[in-house]
């Protein structure tokens, strides 16, 4: 299984627990009240610029982990739903280059819900009884973010298409469709960035897509603060995994922005060898994306 992490960090006046506060967009300290900017929160266990060590605490149900910065923990299983004391151990988890902080609070995801299930024929009520529906939990899950660029001159033998009315021999003006054959030469440049792929091998790619496209404009550069109070996952795929998946998307936007320029319609061969050609290094990034999922207890009546 993957894991999560229920980060918690200490306050700097008062040694209590931070959370991210969704609608201040800043970091609270449960004690005290002290209000902190995100990027001044940082792990006490920073090992390195792009790593830092963590708890890691064991479901005895499902083997599942949790990541913590708590010394103790007693949580729910993001994977399984116990409820249970978890075993502790320590692991070192490689800093992401970027989040997309949480936009939407536990109360809001409540409405939501009542709003998505309500009028669905027979849903039962277990579904829609607020004893059963505990809580909306955060997790951060992690994401490859795939940038790469094509630039260069095309040249195909192509042809420009147009129509022109010719009069024939009774003096009737005809429509023909005029191709015209020759060389189109022309500098292009695309750029792909940042096309995110999720990277945790428990989290299914279907409901992954469904939560894209994602608002690039609210993308943070990575900070701890923006994960107190929240789980997060951290890779278990490859950055391999996607890469030629990214890269066939890619080839057909391609051949679609280039098929047709200025009139020339060039052959799909002749782009994907050129494609081939020119395609830059594929460079990649880490990011965490929100996600907000129901715990749901089905002991109670």
């Amino acid at each position: 299984r993957g894991s999560g992490n229920l980060t918690m960090y200490k306050c700097a006046r008062c040694d209590g627990d931070l959370y991210y506060s969704i609608e201040e967009k800043k970091v609270i300290c449960k004690s005290c009240g002290s209000k902190f900017e995100p990027s001044r929160i940082d792990s006490k266990e920073l090992i390195s610029e792009d790593k830092y060590e963590i708890n890691v605490f064991s479901c005895t149900q499902c083997c599942g982990q949790i990541l913590s910065d708590d010394e103790q923990a007693v949580a729910v299983c993001p994977y399984c739903g116990s409820q249970i004391a978890l075993s502790k151990s320590t692991m070192e988890t490689k800093r992401p280059e970027y989040v997309l902080p949480f936009q939407i609070s536990e109360k809001e995801c409540h409405k939501q819900y009542r709003k998505q299930t309500e009028g669905i024929p027979f849903l039962p009520d277990e579904y829609i009884n607020p004893k059963n529906l505990t809580s909306f939990i955060g997790i951060y899950m992690p994401y490859w973010l795939y940038s790469f660029k094509f630039e260069g001159d095309l040249s195909f033998d192509g042809f420009e298409q147009y129509n022109k009315k010719i009069p024939d021999k009774h003096g009737n003006k005809v429509k023909y469709v005029i191709k015209d054959y020759g060389t189109f030469t022309y500098h292009h440049r695309h750029h792909y960035e940042n096309v995110p792929r999720d990277a945790s091998s428990t989290f299914d790619d279907g409901i992954s897509e469904a939560l894209q496209p994602f608002d690039k404009d609210k993308i943070k550069t990575f900070a701890p603060g923006y994960l107190c109070g929240f789980y997060a996952d951290y890779p278990t795929v490859d950055k391999s995994e996607y890469e030629d998946v990214v890269e066939a998307q890619a080839v057909e936007d391609y051949i679609a922005r280039s098929s047709y320029v200025s009139g020339f319609h060039l052959s799909d061969t002749d782009i994907r060898n050129e494609f081939e050609k020119q395609k830059d290094k594929v460079k990649y990034n880490t990011a965490l994306g929100p996600f907000s999922y129901l715990v749901y207890d089905s002991s109670q009546e």
